[in-house]
């Protein structure tokens, strides 16, 4: 065997048949990863980490929203029990004046004192039973998913500067090879350099490769129960603000009828917009861009208001609403 190697050696075929085979497994490896020759980075590989770059960006910006979202939530929370204590100061103020100007039965002052009990209650169980409910359950399932999703990504990104770096290494192991060919032992010592590269490109190739396949596979699902989530978050605060509202009603004489009138006014502004409000342009909330050639694609049609138009307003409950025409699912 000696011999035959020596032979092969000297006439040059075995170094031909390791170059031949190099280049082969080299050929493999960057078809499989998308990596082009002398270190670049062919279309398909160059297009995957544009897609995440601009996908992780997005998530970035969605992350600071939805954390500027969450501190504004708890500050509303907190200015409104500020202001709930600033109310109670002043009508206990109120009510000492009374007994100090001493009336053996304060006029209107025992009514006051019910009204602010019941506000009391009321009060105290919107923020028991439905902000904070509605917080504990955007962070468990909004809040919590996104600081994930973010270190998986930030996990990805250095794999992808990896890949980078290590298609480098390979290609100069492939040179540095290609130069030595000449001198049979420094060509087995570049041999052995480009198997070590090899190997480990092969390890980092697949790693990537097997992340981005991930996340190509969860590009229409990514996040829809987040977003659905701090929608129903929304919807669960102002249905329990209803049934609270309710509990008003009978203490707020004169009130329920400039409701109405600001409901059908709305209403009337909706009706005059041509076009649907473009949420990237204006502060009403919305989710669809309709202004991206993506959703322009997706939509058969465009989105215009849902609700049915709304009878006499004098005869709809101060708190109902038109219903809608269709219940679109997401």
């Amino acid at each position: 065997m000696a011999s035959w190697l020596m032979k092969n050696v000297k006439d040059g075929s075995l170094m031909k048949n390791v170059k031949d085979g190099s280049r082969r497994l080299k050929d493999e490896l960057v078809r499989s990863i998308g990596a082009g020759a002398e270190g670049g980075l062919d279309p398909v590989l160059e297009d995957r980490t544009l897609r995440f770059n601009r996908y992780n960006e997005r998530l970035e910006e969605l992350s600071r929203a939805m954390a500027q979202y969450t501190e504004a939530t708890q500050a509303y929370a907190q200015a409104t029990s500020q202001l709930m204590h600033s109310f109670s100061a002043f009508f206990e103020s109120q009510m000492q004046d009374a007994e100090e100007a001493d009336f053996s039965d304060p006029p209107g002052a025992k009514i006051l004192a019910q009204s602010a009990l019941r506000v009391e209650e009321i009060q105290q169980s919107m923020r028991e039973n439905v902000f904070d409910v509605a917080q504990s359950l955007q962070y468990r399932t909004v809040v919590q998913p996104l600081q994930e999703l973010r270190a998986s990504n930030a996990n990805l990104s250095q794999q992808l500067r990896a890949l980078k770096q290590k298609i480098s290494d390979f290609d100069s192991a492939q040179r540095n090879a290609d130069a030595q060919k000449k001198s049979p032992p420094d060509y087995e010592k570049a041999q052995q350099k480009l198997q070590l590269a090899t190997s480990s490109l092969t390890a980092v190739a697949e790693s990537v490769d097997s992340e981005m396949n991930v996340l190509e596979t969860r590009r229409h699902t990514a996040l829809k129960n987040e977003l659905l989530t701090v929608v129903a978050s929304q919807l669960f605060i102002h249905s329990c603000a209803n049934d609270h509202l309710q509990q008003l009603v009978p203490l707020l004489p004169g009130i329920a009828r400039p409701l109405v009138l600001l409901l059908a006014e709305a209403s009337r502004r909706r009706r005059s917009q041509s076009q649907p409000t473009n949420p990237l342009t204006s502060d009403v909330m919305g989710v669809i861009s309709y202004a991206g050639e993506g959703s322009r694609a997706v939509l058969s049609q465009p989105v215009h208001s849902h609700r049915d138009s709304l009878p006499d307003v004098a005869a709809v409950h101060p708190i109902a609403v038109a219903p809608f025409k269709v219940l679109s699912i997401l």
